[in-house]
Parts: C-alpha cells; sequence; structure tokens
C-alpha cells in the first residue's frame, strides 16, 4: 500500500468522502470524471505555456496558432494554460486574449471536454493585459494597512483579467517577508502574521467575489494563493534556496495567513486554489512533500482545493533539487507523496503524459515478478500509482470549473467589461491606494511645502525621478519590468508631477544611474540649479527584478547613489527630501540621517509620482506605515525581522543597559 492509498483509509481526515463533498459542483466533477478515459484525466491535469500556441512575426506581432490550439486542448485534452504572450514590452489587450480563449472553448465543446481555465500572474492589478490600470505591489498595499484598499486591489485586477476571459489569478502571496535581502519581498503583505492574514484575506475575496452585472461573463475568477510553504524564508536571502523553519515557528508565523485564507467563512473569502512552492521545507521539496501537502495543507488546514505547481517544478525534482534520476520518476514522487493536482508542466507537455500514464499503468516494468517496490530508494517508490490519486486531482480541476461557472458560462470576443478596461475611476482609485501606501519616516520641520504666491524653486534628480518603470517595478508589462516607460498607457512620474504644481519653478537633472555611476542629462536638464533650489526632491532607489534574476549578496544601495545624496547635501543650500523607490528594504547608509524629508515609497505604480508630490504639498495627508523592519545601517542588523516574541524585549533601566 502506497502512502496516497494509506490516505484515503476511512476515518481519516483526507478521505475520499471528506475531500468529494456533497456539493453539486463535487458531485458533477466525480461523474465527469468517471467517464473520462486517463489520457482525458491526465490532460486535465496539464497545465502548458503560452508559448506551446503562439508565433512573433517578423513584424513583431504575437499570434496564436490555431492548428496548435486544436492539437493541444482538443487532441491532448490539456486542462489549462498559464502566461501571457508578452516580448520586450508587447502586450495583447482584453479583447486578443478573448480572442483566443473563444478559439479554445470553440475547441473542447467540439471535443466534448471540460472548458480550459486559464493562469495569469495578475498580481498588481491586470499587469499583462494592455490598458488595464496597475495598483501598488502587494509591499504598498501592507503599508496602508487598509483592509479595504486590499479588497478593491483584488477586485480592480479581477475585472479586468475576466475583462480578457481569464478566470484564475496568481495571486495572492501568503509568504512572510522575513528575509529582506529576498527578490520577492515587494509581492507580500509585509513581515507580520496578523497584517499578511487580513489583507490576505481581503484580496482573496476581492478576486474571488462574483460580479455584480450578469452580463459581464466570466462573473467570477479563482485566486491562488502562494507559495506553500515557507518560501519566503530562504535561508541565504536568494530565491529558490532551501528555507530552514524550526516546526513550531513554521505553525507560530508562517501558517497562520494560510489558515485565515483556507478557512474563509463562505466562497468567496475561502481560497480556491493554492500553489506550491520552488523551495524545500525541512529538507524536502515542496512539490514531493508528503507532510507539507498531504498532512498539514489537507489534513490539518482542511484544503480541498486545486493544488497546482509552480513554473516546470515537478521536473526541478531532477535538475534542481536533484531527488529524482529522471522525469518518469519525479512524476511518480510528487504523485506518491504531494497532493498536488496540476503540473505547470508547461512545455515538456507528451512527456509529463506518458510518464502519468506510465505510472499507472506500470508499462515500463520489465519482470512483472520483482517485488512492488522496485526502487532502492526510501521510502521505496511504489510499481504503479493506483488510479485513484489521478481521479482525485483530475476532480479537484473538474469542480473548479464549475464552481467558476464555466460550464454554464461561454466567454465571447464581446464583453462590458472591455469597456471598463483603463477606466478613469479605475486610476482614480488607484491613485488612492498610493497615497495611502507611500511612508513618510523622517520629517524634520521641512514638509509639507505649502502653497504660496511667490515662486519656489524645486530641483528634482536622481535615477527613479523619471521613471515609471522603476515606480512599478517586476511583473509589470514583462516579467521583469517594463523595459521602457513607452510601453505604459498611463502615468506621471515625480519630474512630471512637479511640473504641475502651481508657483513651482521646476528644474530638473538625473543625477547618477541606478547602478550609482556617471549618467548623461537629457535636453533642458540643469544640474546646476540644485545649488540654489529651495528643496532638493532625490529620488533613489533599485533597478527592476523578480525571482532569481533579483539575487543581491548586499543589501546596500549601490555606493554611487548613496554618495550622490551626500553631494547634493554638500552643495545646496535648500532642504533636501529624499524618496526611495525599491521592492525591499535596501540599506541607505546614513543617507536618510542628513536628509531633511525621506520617503519609502516602495513600488507604488504609474501614478507613484503624483501621489509623492501630493504628499509633498501636501494635498493628501502621509499615512502609511513600514510593514516590514527597515534599519538605518547595517549594524542594525542588517534588516533582522522583528517576530514579535514576547522574550524579545528592549534594554531598559540602570543595570541593565547594554554592553557596549
Amino acid at each position: 500500500m502506497d502512502r496516497w492509498q494509506q490516505q484515503q483509509q476511512p476515518g481519516t481526515v483526507g478521505s475520499q468522502t471528506n475531500l468529494r463533498s456533497s456539493s453539486r459542483h463535487r458531485d458533477l466533477a466525480r461523474t465527469m470524471v468517471s467517464n473520462m478515459s486517463l489520457d482525458t484525466k491526465i490532460g486535465q491535469m496539464s497545465q502548458i505555456d503560452i508559448a506551446k500556441i503562439i508565433q512573433k512575426n517578423d513584424d513583431g506581432t504575437i499570434v496564436p496558432l490555431y492548428d496548435k490550439i486544436l492539437y493541444y486542448f482538443g487532441e491532448l485534452a490539456i486542462g489549462s494554460i498559464l502566461n501571457c504572450p508578452n516580448t520586450n514590452g508587447q502586450q495583447w489587450n482584453a479583447t486578443q486574449y478573448r480572442e483566443v480563449v473563444t478559439a479554445i472553448r470553440n475547441v473542447t465543446d467540439e471535443f466534448g471536454l471540460p472548458p480550459v481555465i486559464w493562469g495569469l500572474d495578475s498580481v498588481h492589478g491586470a499587469n499583462y493585459v494592455h490598458g488595464a490600470i496597475v495598483t501598488p505591489q502587494q509591499i504598498n498595499l501592507a503599508a496602508t494597512f487598509n483592509t479595504t484598499v486590499a479588497y478593491e486591489a483584488g477586485r480592480l485586477a479581477s475585472k479586468d483579467t475576466r475583462a480578457a476571459g481569464i478566470t484564475w489569478l496568481f495571486s495572492p502571496i501568503l509568504g512572510l517577508a522575513l528575509q529582506p535581502s529576498w527578490s520577492r519581498v515587494y509581492e507580500t503583505f509585509g513581515e507580520d502574521p496578523m497584517v499578511v492574514s487580513e489583507m490576505g484575506a481581503q484580496l482573496i475575496r476581492g478576486i474571488q467575489t462574483p460580479d455584480d452585472d450578469e452580463d459581464a461573463v466570466p462573473r467570477r475568477a479563482a485566486a491562488c494563493a502562494k507559495h506553500f510553504v515557507g518560501y519566503s524564508m530562504p535561508r541565504t536571502g536568494h530565491d529558490r534556496s532551501p528555507a530552514w523553519i524550526p516546526r513550531r515557528h513554521l505553525y507560530q508565523y508562517f501558517v497562520q495567513p494560510w489558515r485565515r485564507a483556507i478557512g474563509g467563512s463562505d466562497d468567496e473569502g475561502r481560497v480556491l486554489t493554492v500553489m506550491e512552492s520552488y523551495s524545500e521545507t525541512d529538507g524536502v521539496p515542496n512539490v514531493a512533500n508528503f507532510d507539507a501537502t498531504r498532512r498539514l495543507l489537507r489534513e490539518e488546514l482542511g484544503f480541498e482545493g486545486v493544488l497546482v505547481t509552480d513554473y516546470h517544478e515537478i521536473l526541478n525534482l531532477v535538475d534542481w533539487h536533484r531527488v529524482a534520476a529522471d522525469g518518469y520518476e519525479a512524476v511518480k514522487l510528487m504523485l506518491r507523496d504531494s497532493s498536488v493536482d496540476m503540473s505547470m508542466v508547461p512545455l515538456e507537455v507528451e512527456d509529463f503524459a506518458q510518464q502519468v500514464r506510465t505510472a499507472v499503468t506500470g508499462s515500463l516494468i520489465v519482470n512483472a515478478d520483482e517485488p512492488e517496490n522496485i526502487s532502492s530508494r526510501y521510502p521505496a517508490l511504489p510499481r504503479t500509482i493506483d488510479i485513484g490519486r489521478i481521479n482525485e486531482s483530475a476532480e479537484r480541476v473538474v469542480a473548479l470549473k464549475s464552481q467558476l461557472g464555466m460550464f454554464s458560462e461561454k466567454v465571447a470576443i464581446d464583453s462590458p467589461l472591455i469597456e471598463t478596461v483603463g477606466r478613469a475611476e479605475d486610476r482614480s482609485l488607484a491613485l488612492e491606494m498610493t497615497r495611502q501606501s507611500i511612508v513618510m519616516v523622517e520629517n524634520h520641520d521641512t514638509l509639507p511645502i505649502s502653497a504660496t504666491s511667490s515662486p519656489v524653486k524645486v530641483h528634482v534628480t536622481g535615477p527613479t525621478s523619471n521613471s515609471l518603470s522603476y515606480q512599478s517595478g517586476g511583473w509589470t508589462v514583462d516579467w521583469q519590468g517594463s523595459p521602457s516607460d513607452t510601453f505604459f498607457t498611463y502615468g506621471t512620474t515625480v519630474v512630471e508631477a512637479a511640473k504641475t504644481v502651481t508657483n513651482w519653478q521646476v528644474t530638473t537633472s538625473c543625477g547618477v544611474s541606478i547602478l550609482g555611476e556617471k549618467c548623461d542629462d537629457e535636453d533642458g536638464a540643469s544640474p546646476a540649479a540644485l545649488a540654489t533650489a529651495d528643496f532638493v526632491l532625490v529620488c533613489i532607489g533599485e533597478e527592476n527584478y523578480t525571482e532569481k534574476p533579483g539575487d543581491i549578496r548586499d543589501s546596500r544601495l549601490a555606493r554611487g547613489q548613496i554618495d550622490f545624496v551626500q553631494r547634493v547635501k554638500s552643495e545646496t543650500s535648500g532642504k533636501v527630501v529624499l524618496i526611495y523607490f525599491g521592492g525591499r528594504p535596501r540599506l541607505l547608509n546614513g543617507a536618510a540621517s542628513i536628509a531633511d524629508a525621506v520617503f519609502i515609497a516602495f513600488l507604488p505604480g504609474p501614478d507613484g509620482g503624483r501621489a509623492v508630490i501630493d504628499l509633498i504639498t501636501g494635498v493628501s495627508n502621509p499615512s502609511g506605515r513600514l510593514p516590514i523592519t527597515y534599519p538605518h545601517y547595517f549594524s542594525d542588523g542588517g534588516g533582522a525581522p522583528y517576530y514579535s516574541a514576547v522574550s524579545d524585549q528592549c534594554t531598559v533601566g540602570a543595570g541593565t543597559l547594554p554592553h557596549w
């Protein structure tokens, strides 16, 4: 008996009875799956990248390949697709997505198959749909400490993603940002379990609440909480490195947001899907982690929805985690030990199907007289995987599609939702979120700069002062962030917003590059004007990144940027206002101490410049608060997080002073 079969014995929490609830969605799924062939069931467990069905033309346009759509979603019965067709900043609009969605649906209808569910990384607004309003990154939402902001961000992301005909949002991240150098800090709600739990729950509710308009097809989308579990605490600080978390700390801190998300009181608040992580916890890769995905996720937390892998993660058991000899063994490990329902394959889908098929039928076994456990590793791999393991996952996938109304609704190319993408009221809503998300951490009798009848000389400088891209960060237009501001359909930089203020005489300069090196000023720049300015707005920060390309070895901001701030302070007679745009708490090494006012803006989005100027001028009152520990210097612990432990207390009173 293998580990999956042991979990299905009567009386266990993870039994088939509990997994297959009496809901009509589960009943429908059970009936449909019972009539499917093994290949169709495997297809429902497979998710392919959009790269498999598109091509880039010589003129740079990206078009669907309808023969590939027929092959993958008809002949192979693939149940899901992910990703966007972006190449060097080019995006599809909602209508272009819908054209492909409807083409795929026509194929599945022709073949008598369940609809295909499309997953998209709409992590701060529908950031991959051309023209959609981008909301602040999750770390900014956390800085508002306003759960209504999180709900509205989820609702807007859902609306604009559904406008593209897509019903699955890979959002939110529920990890705790307790490793400050990690490249995905900005995608989290910070370091506090309570804040992450409450903000995450409301973002999920915003995504999953059905549209009030019955003609707004699709009316509902699924959130996907990620990444289960411990991924946000890589021991080295580098993305995808192992997490070393004591079990008690895992439960006390990292599991709490998952308990809140999975235990929601109603269908809108209870997350429908979960994504496992690239990392390993306690030395075991999460994609094949029995304790994490069976015992903790399914039994203890009671999750009954779809569990999807992260990108290529099953094959990562071979070439990343090094625990499987080949793809066949990796698939067997996943099926035996985890409760994963869908593999984000994403490219080798025929291989995955063959590997699952072989694992179930045992067709690779040469000698039928070999013992049941044919592997020498411990625990030994079974000769075959029980078909019930395949049915379990296929049923969850089909039930999800039923919950989202995908069988009863049919997406058309035209929709009233399309007209709402990028509307003015959505931009106003995002701007208000942005204002609330920017944190003023220092103000030495400097701000606000009050309105006056006489001119005020303001110099704006620094590498992030005139960049929509650096204000927005990764997962904006492209995976690693927009390669150019020309791909944005709206937005205001700090420079642009400053020039709109009445009676401000604005001059500009580039200062230094994002790497702290020499930069070339644009036409009209006046670097010498900072000497006589009344106020100098110095905008510094990080280049764009996410995931592995964002790894760093030093938390300190580029030395050239810090030196530039010090030079500005020494050369100007005016007040210096420092503004930091970045996705994690980079050490400013004293730059904040010499400024007259300091804003930590994180990654507020395209209208971040407008919001900063509104705060500086008093149009809006600063209300944001830091959701993560932000140290002054490396000697402060380099960003050691606050664990809220009752035994971790400050030194107070005579006789208990620090030992300097």
